[in-house]
This record gives C-alpha cells, structure tokens and sequence, in this order.
C-alpha cells in the first residue's frame, strides 16, 4: 500500500490538529507524512530493543522516515484533483496505532493494518487510466517504469505475477522479486531466518547480515505501511 505537526495532549491533540483541517489542502499532504512517521518511531521504540532497532534514536527514526519524496508525490495527485486525503481517517488511525499491543505492531509491520488506516488515501483513476503516481489510480498503482513519468492504472499483482521491482505492484504482503530465472514476480515476503539481501524481502522489512530479522525496526522502508 504507504507518511503522514503539532502534537498536544499526546493523542487527543493530534487528532485535534488533524480533523479541523480541510481535506485535499497540499500542505495536509506534508503534516500527514511527518505525523505517521512519529506514530510509527514512537510505536518502535516501545516494542523494539537492541540490534531490532535500525535507528540510534526515536529522533533518528523520524528524521530518516520524513526524507522522502511520497509526500510531494500525493501533493501532485492532490494538485491535480486525482486524489482524497481523509484527515478524519488518518486521526482515527492513528488512534488505533496508539492503542495496539507489541504484538499486534508486529502484525501491522506485517501489513495487518487496522481498518481506519486502509482508508485515507484515495484515487479516483480507473484501470487503464493515464496516471503520474500512484495516489492518482483506485488501485493505489501506476504502472510505470521508475524512470517514466507516466503510466497507467493497474490492478496490484497476486503471487506469481509479473512485476516491476521497486513499484508498488503486488498486493499487501507481497514483494516484486527475482524468481531466479531473471523473471521478476510477486512473491510472498520471507519469514525471520530466511536468506535475504535487501529489506523489502522480508515480512520484518528487516534485512541483516543476510538474512530475514525480527518483526520489529526502527525504519518505515515501504510506503505499503498503514495509510496509503
């Protein structure tokens, strides 16, 4: 699926400062980013300990989550009226994100997001549609080359289909992968101890020394995670 200033009262003024924004304003786009990076960093560094954490500090985590371009890139699809972005549904995952257990953290590291959070950004593109991002398609993907400035809507691949690596592709769960064979395909993401060489084959998101890491870090590396 992707991150989401002002936190007052801890969780009662963040959803405060989001709801009573108009939706679609470009600037939302920004504040909606750095505040899903502050809720995923604070969540990490309640449930992760040690070598789990990718990061020095909570501080760090949100720094390294809000150098992105996701940001300018639903602010284009927001420019140009393709997308929604639902300050009430974003306050109200970010609500739910507050009140999960470490166990349930593991599950949404996994792709498992509450239901609030699979709904706040939205396009209006159908499939087959020209689109620039893929904020602007009801499937959430654009497909295009990464060097491409345009593409068309397209439905996200199940296991087996064919994909391009790097793109938003396949379904929640699954990662655009080699087959071995030199086809890339959407493939299951691989359980802690498997061999891996980057992050986005894993469940974790958590690639290290070769291999698959517990379901908790201190990075968001997708912006499958919850919201968008």
């Amino acid at each position: 699926m992707i991150v989401f200033r002002v936190l007052v009262l801890g969780l009662l003024g963040g959803a405060a400062a989001v709801c009573c924004q108009p939706q679609n304003d470009e600037g939302d786009a920004l504040g909606f980013f750095d505040q899903r990076a502050e809720r995923i960093c604070r969540k990490n560094f309640a449930c992760c300990v040690g070598d789990d954490l990718l990061s020095a500090s909570e501080k760090s985590c949100v720094d390294s989550n809000t150098i992105n371009n996701y940001a300018e890139r639903l602010r284009s699809s927001l420019r140009r009226g393709t997308a929604t972005l639902d300050q009430a549904a974003a306050s109200a995952c970010f609500a739910a994100i507050d009140k999960l257990s470490c166990g349930e953290w593991a599950l949404v590291i996994r792709g498992d997001d509450p239901d609030p959070c699979q709904h706040i950004v939205s396009g209006s593109l159908d499939t087959g549609a020209n689109c620039a991002e893929d904020y602007d398609c009801r499937s959430l993907y654009c497909a295009k080359s990464a060097s491409a400035g345009q593409g068309k809507c397209a439905a996200k691949g199940t296991s087996g289909v064919a994909c391009l690596i790097g793109t938003s592709g396949c379904v929640d769960g699954l990662s655009c992968l080699d087959d071995g064979s030199g086809a890339t395909i959407c493939t299951a993401r691989k359980r802690e101890g498997d061999a891996c060489r980057r992050a986005f084959e894993c469940a974790s998101a958590h690639c290290k020394d070769g291999a698959c890491r517990s379901e908790c870090w201190g990075e968001v590396l997708s912006h499958e995670l919850f919201g968008t």
